[in-house]
């Protein structure tokens, strides 16, 4: 489901982070879901979602998500999930 910005908290935060799970490396859209989640921080119990962007698609697609929740919110730090020995950080 995505959300109207409208319902999206108009308010600054001490850090800006976004998380993407590529799932499956394969070009296909039928494998599993890849999502990308944009969080606000500030100091206290409360995390605010900015975004979720949850979808079975390809690499590619997924990629422009990414960028486009980029353009909204400008991620203070941007980690994604490598499959790896390590998650991969952009930024901060």
């Amino acid at each position: 489901m995505d959300y109207e910005p409208a319902e999206i908290p108009k308010k600054d935060y001490q850090l800006i982070l976004s998380f993407t799970d590529l799932g499956s490396r394969k070009t296909s859209e039928k494998h599993d879901y890849k999502a990308t989640i944009c969080i606000g921080v500030n100091p206290g119990p409360n995390i605010d979602i900015l975004a979720a962007r949850i979808r079975k698609e390809t690499p590619k697609k997924l990629i422009a998500g990414m960028y486009a929740i980029f353009e909204i919110f400008s991620p203070t730090t941007m980690y994604w999930e490598d499959n790896g020995p390590n998650d991969r950080r952009l930024g901060g």
